[in-house]
């Protein structure tokens, strides 16, 4: 039971993949759920059981190659502006970034949480993707 006047949270999901190579059009790879409570991993993607406002925190480390570029959004965000994070190197060698982004969003019984590969150029390399989603309020 939790402290009088709050909530515990009783809805979330914790994804997670070691490595992957993003294709454009896809949903970025997701093989494992490391914790959770009432959502399931199902195509790379969690499955929210309730309808209700959703905290996303969704972060990757990136492996950019010279001239490399990638851009994720989140899937079925009527803005994809608002969700967009991206990578790019124009530099010689390689580099390693970071991307993530912190969103709110909507989602009904049912729905799905994931990332989508939008723009992809070169061979970019995801590693250590991570997305976490918690239910925060009811609709």
């Amino acid at each position: 039971m939790g402290i009088r006047g709050t909530r515990n949270i009783t809805v979330y999901g914790d994804a997670f993949d070691q490595a992957s190579t993003p294709i454009v059009g896809e949903r970025v790879e997701l093989s494992e759920l490391a914790v959770a409570s009432n959502t399931i991993l199902e195509n790379n993607a969690i499955i929210v059981p309730e309808s209700g406002v959703y905290q996303v925190n969704f972060n990757t480390n990136v492996l950019l190659n010279a001239n490399d570029n990638l851009e994720l959004i989140l899937e079925g965000d009527e803005d994809p502006n608002r969700t967009r994070i991206r990578g790019e190197y124009g530099g010689t060698g390689f580099i390693w970034i970071q991307l993530g982004n912190t969103l709110l969003v909507e989602r009904q019984a049912g729905e799905s949480v994931a990332f989508i590969v939008d723009v992809t150029a070169g061979s970019p390399g995801l590693f250590e993707t991570n997305l976490v989603v918690m239910k925060i309020s009811n609709l």
